[in-house]
């Protein structure tokens, strides 16, 4: 299953709303930012891309997270725009898969030189020419 900008949209807002739009993201590890998390060795939304993944298709966050943790051992992470590929799922609609990483890209690298959740949003949306 692919999902839209529209899909992808939602469900970013949904993250910050969520959070909070002051929240600043901590990373699980020193200097590494990872899409999950293993609380009670259970996987949970860690990033704010972990949080869209997390809410569009639970299935494939499972599936991302068991493949950058082995255990507590934190193996790898990937970039917005190879995500598909280092993790092996299927998750942007190819018709606006650009727009898409392009969108998500540029929040989390806000998100990851730490800037709060909400101001991330808007630049992400500047980015690409909306709001």
């Amino acid at each position: 299953m692919t999902f839209t900008f529209k899909e992808v949209e939602s469900a970013l807002n949904l993250a910050v709303e969520t959070k909070g739009e002051d929240y600043v993201y901590e990373p699980p590890l020193p200097s590494v930012c990872a899409y999950s998390t293993i609380t009670d060795g259970e996987p949970q939304p860690s990033c704010i891309v972990g949080h869209v993944i997390h809410t569009l298709d639970p299935e494939a966050f499972k599936l991302i997270a068991s493949r950058e943790w082995k255990g507590e051992r934190f193996m790898h992470s990937s970039s917005v725009g190879a995500i598909e590929n280092t993790f092996e799922v299927e998750l942007w609609d190819p018709q606006q898969k650009e727009k898409i990483v392009n969108f998500l890209g540029y929040a989390q690298n806000l998100q990851d030189m730490g800037r709060n959740w909400g101001s991330a949003r808007e630049a992400a949306y500047e980015a690409i020419g909306e709001h």
